[in-house]
Formats: C-alpha cells, structure tokens, sequence
C-alpha cells in the first residue's frame, strides 16, 4: 500500500550501511529510472554504494555531512547532485535517520531519494512529508513529526487511526487525544461532511487526489489559528490484501501564499488597466510582457510585440539621449529616466516619458527590465510651444528681445574664450508709422512679418536674429569681420528695397529699412556697447535719409 503511494511519487527508498561508504542493502525499484542504473547495480551485497553516484564536486560535503551524523545520530536532510548511467546530471533531495543496532549489529542508514530537478520548492516539500510514509515505525514517528504538514490515517468510518505533530498542533490536542476521534468531533457538522465525501470519493474510486502537479484540493480548514487555505492530497490506505480501508491524507498550510498571490493578482490587475503603459523584457531586451496601454498607445497587439526587441518602437530620428549613460545606470542597478521620439506601428511619430528599471532575482542576478511609459505628445508640444513662446516673438517667429539679450550673453562669453569675430547690426523699418497708418495694424503686421522673412533667408543659420521692439530688429553676425558684415548689411538692405507688400484689393506697398553696424572694439567690449553704437548708427542713417547703411566702429 505504501509502496504504491510511494512508487506514485517516484521517491526512491533505500537502506545502506551506516558507515562512510553507505553499502546498499536494499533500494527500491525505481532506483532505475533515478539513475538509468539496471539490476544488478544495486542488487543487495552490490559492491556498488550510494555514494558512487554522487557528483565528484558534492562527495566532499557529503562525507562530511554524513560523519557529522555518526557522531549525533539525527534525522537529516541533504541536497546533492547525481550522475545517471547516460552521464547526465540530477538533483536528488536525500532524507533519512542513522538507526543503531541495539543488538550489537551493524548500523544502518534509512532513507529516500527524491529528485528535485524539476520540482519547486512548494512540491519538493509535499513529497517529502508524503516520503516519510514509507520508512519503519521507529523511523517513521522522528520524521513525520518533523514535518510542518499535517498528515493524518482515517479509516472508512472517518475516524483518525494515526496523526503527526503538526496534525495535533494544528487543531489544539495531543496527538492520542487526536487518534481515534471522529471527524465530526473535530469541525462543524457541514465541514466535516463536504471532508467525509471527499473521503469517501477516493474510497470508492481507489484514485488518489492528484493531479499532474501535485496540487488538487485548495479548501479551507478551521484550525486553532482560525480559517485557513490548505492543499490537501489524499490517497486510498489498503491493508495487507489490497483492501482499501481508509485514506491517507496530507495537508498543507498555504494561507500565506493564497494571501500573497491575491496581492499579486491585484497587481496585475492594476497594471493591465493602468493609464500608463508597461513594458517588461529579458536582460537581452526581448519583449515579455505589455499592458493594455501600450497596445492602445502603439497600435502593437500583444502577440505582435511579444518577443520582440522595443527598438520596433524607435524613430530614426536624432534624440538627446546618452545610450551609454542610459545603460551604465540600469545595469548599475538605478533607475533611468528620459523622453523618447518613438513611433507607432502606423508610422505616427510620438513623445513618451520613460523610467526603465532593473530586476534582480534573490541570488542579486539581473532577471529583467522594466519600463514604465507615458504618451506625452499632447504634453511636449505644449512645452515647446510654451518654450517658443517665451523666446520667440509670436509674430515674426525671431528671438524677442528678452531671449536676444540672454542668447547674446552666453554667445559673448564664446565669442571672447574661441576669439570668434562678429558684428552686430540695428535694423528699422522706415516710416513704418505711415504704413499702420495708413492701411492698418493689419497690414503693418504683414510688413514686419515679410521683413523678419527677409532677414531669416540672407543670413546665416549661425546669426542670430531678434526684434528689439516696434519696427526695431537687430542681427548678431558670428564669424564676420568688418567687410562681411558690411556686404550683409547692404544685401539686406537691397533685398528689402526691392520687396513689394500686395494687398488683396491691389494695392502695393513699397518700403525701406535703414540699418546701423557696429564690431567690438575689444575682445571683452560687453555686447551691449557694441550694440549701442549700432543703434546710434542706424539712427544716423534715419537722419542722413534713411535707406542706407551708416557705421559706428
């Protein structure tokens, strides 16, 4: 019967001398399929040993381990790696108690085997409290009762024939007191019918209660410590002739991890319908993960970016953004912060706000990254038009004059560290009062936007241009010396000669602009002298007939 639940388990019993060698006296059938190891490999009297198949860089610990057991015999669990006849590599879990002969014989060793390669640690547990079924009376009640699950004999009537500890502990009693009550003098009447047609379902059917992942029954049990989530698994108990005359059943509090997967579950939640988009990858950047969001946002469907690499988001398009620095502070275990250009799957070009994470799993290993995103394209052109705004004139689309002066600082300081010449020119639309005058503000304002496009398509992108005030605009040419910036002076004044102003009814306006040129007298002149003496000159140029150049040096 025992041997059944336990062949069900794939654990591995064994007994073995109880010395360093460990000889094997005797070991369960599917000691083959642990290993791959056929009869007689480890028939009774094999010369071969446990410890043969040990990992040659896990024996050391083992014998150690094992002579510590000699010296204070202890019920012991060790964690050790395994080579299989096909030289293939297992991870067994190895439970047992050194059981001296009080006779006068040889000691021994009891135990089982059960691979864990492939198990976690929720099932590796569950197999070892099921596991401890198998070993001999005198064996059995030093293991079990280590074993912080309840597991528990009934028989047909639903009485409990034996207990462990943990059994006991749980609901308040001794373990005697606990054997040979009945179910009913334990849980309430309800309860206890919904555990006895449980019960009686693997009676009558002789099936365990497992599923291939070890987990088929979560419930609730009332204990001492109030409701809480248990896994149970349940097995038919048959006597000597295969009679089925009870049930042998495990239980294990799992409260803890039903709270904690609520909480997740409420995570997740939360980020499948967060506003903000979510985006999870391997260390490599391969996509794992996205929200609703980021499907709505980017037009990628799940299936689409899943395994993907975030560089189908990326417009090629130059962006102020220091990848170096970026991947030095994420994989430095900080978090990133920065604003992408990106595009959508239709080509549509966006602006989000990024903060991308590390994750590191328990052992301190880079496990994932995560990126939390917003669409801020609204936002962005608001700031920049915001930004315009504050250093642009709205009308002309030129520096105003708070901007002009603030750029010209920071460019003087250049001008003076790099020796860079340049020059600066005052420029006034003349009899400009006249044109407002006579044909309105309106129109007044189409002239000076006409005069601004004048002056953007002559100079330079490295000039600088701004309207000081009213009709007044000044040019700051970089790299020019006094015959370059004379030539500008006198192409702007031609260009804006020969321009015409129409208006819808026909009419077509003509005017003309006088302009003052000034260059630094010293390397560290303030710009604002050079400036003044430009505007004199200009104002000379006004009185001399305006339409002409006039210099102040």
């Amino acid at each position: 019967m025992i041997d059944q639940f336990l062949n069900n388990l794939q654990i591995v019993t064994y007994r073995c001398s109880g010395d360093q060698q460990r000889r094997v006296l005797e070991i369960s059938d599917n000691i083959k399929a642990l290993t791959g190891y056929q009869d007689p490999y480890f028939s009774s009297g094999s010369p071969n040993d446990l410890d043969r198949i040990i990992h040659p860089d896990d024996q050391s610990k083992i014998r150690q381990a094992i002579s510590a057991q000699l010296q204070k015999p202890t019920p012991f669990t060790l964690e050790y790696r395994i080579i299989g006849a096909d030289g293939g590599v297992r991870w067994v879990l190895d439970q047992g108690l050194y059981k001296a002969d009080g006779s006068g014989g040889d000691p021994e060793i009891a135990g089982i085997l059960i691979d864990v390669t492939e198990k976690n640690e929720q099932d590796l547990r569950r197999k070892v409290w099921q596991a401890a079924c198998r070993l001999a009376a005198d064996q059995f009640e030093a293991i079990l009762d280590h074993i912080p699950g309840m597991i528990y004999y009934k028989d047909r009537e639903n009485r409990f024939i034996r207990v462990n500890k943990a059994m006991a502990e749980e609901h308040g009693q001794a373990k005697a007191a606990l054997e040979g009550q009945h179910l009913s003098a334990i849980y309430p009447l309800e309860l206890a019918e919904r555990y006895y047609q449980d019960d009686l379902a693997v009676i009558e059917s002789g099936e365990p209660r497992l599923n291939i992942v070890g987990l088929n029954i979560v419930e609730k049990l009332v204990t001492k410590q109030g409701l809480r989530w248990v896994d149970t698994s349940k097995l038919a108990f048959r006597d000597d002739a295969g009679e089925i005359i009870g049930v042998i059943g495990m239980s294990f509090d799992i409260t803890d991890r039903i709270e904690a997967e609520k909480k997740v579950k409420v995570l997740q939640t939360a980020i499948e319908q967060s506003p903000i988009m979510v985006v999870i990858t391997d260390p490599d950047g391969t996509i794992t993960y996205v929200n609703n969001t980021f499907e709505a946002v980017t037009g990628y469907r799940r299936d689409e970016a899943l395994g993907q690499n975030p560089r189908i988001l990326k417009l090629n398009r130059d962006v102020a953004i220091d990848y170096q620095k970026l991947w030095e502070t994420i994989l430095g275990g900080q978090d990133w912060q920065g604003i992408f250009q990106n595009r959508k799957k239709n080509g549509q070009p966006y602006w989000e706000q990024a903060i991308i994470a590390p994750i590191f799993d328990d052992e301190g290993q880079l496990y994932k990254f995560i990126g939390i995103k917003q669409d801020i394209t609204e936002e962005y052109h608001n700031r920049q038009l915001l930004a315009r705004l504050y250093q642009e004139d709205v009308l002309t689309q030129v520096y105003n004059r708070r901007s002009f002066f603030e750029q010209m600082g920071r460019n003087a300081i250049r001008y003076q560290t790099d020796a860079v010449k340049w020059a600066m020119l005052m420029l006034d639309i003349d009899l400009f009062k006249q044109i407002n005058d006579s044909y309105g503000h309106a129109v007044g304002d189409q002239a000076l936007w006409g005069f601004a496009e004048i002056c953007k398509k002559n100079v330079r992108k490295t000039d600088l241009i701004g309207r000081i005030g009213g009709e007044e605009f000044a040019i700051c040419l970089e790299h020019s010396d006094f015959e370059e910036a004379l030539q500008m002076a006198k192409r702007l004044r031609e260009s804006v000669a020969a321009s015409e102003l129409r208006l819808d009814n026909g009419t077509v306006i003509k005017y003309t602009v006088s302009i003052g040129l000034s260059l630094p007298r010293t390397a560290d002149e303030p710009f604002e002298e050079v400036l003044k003496r430009a505007d004199t000159a200009m104002y000379s140029a006004k009185n001399k007939g305006r339409n002409r150049v006039e210099i102040s040096l």
